[in-house]
């Protein structure tokens, strides 16, 4: 087969993706993660009393365990799937990155 040809069947068989739906599902999740970091982040404030600065420890390993436990109960796999680097680029990517390479 030539190449030119073998392209082509690559090409055209190749399934096409929609960059813009991608990126708006990856933002709105992003900042939903985002959001719901804030609302950690501020619970932990207000109900013990410490300063956002302190806080925001306890927000970050409780991301990350909540990141750790969806991969070992194997939805973090598939949100990943539907949400892609809205889910990947906050802490919780590198809680599932670790925790699915220790599993």
């Amino acid at each position: 087969m030539e190449k030119s040809r073998y392209k082509d069947l690559v090409k055209k068989n190749t399934p096409k993706e929609d960059r813009l739906t991608n990126g708006v599902i990856a933002f709105l999740t992003g900042g939903l993660m985002g959001a719901f970091g804030e609302f950690l982040l501020q619970m932990y404030s207000y109900f013990f009393s410490m300063p956002t600065k302190e806080a925001s420890v306890f927000m970050i390993v409780t991301l990350i365990g909540i990141g750790c436990l969806l991969t070992c109960l194997g939805f973090f796999d598939k949100w990943v799937h539907f949400a892609r680097c809205g889910l990947i680029i906050p802490i919780t990517g590198f809680a599932h990155s670790m925790q699915s390479a220790a599993l």
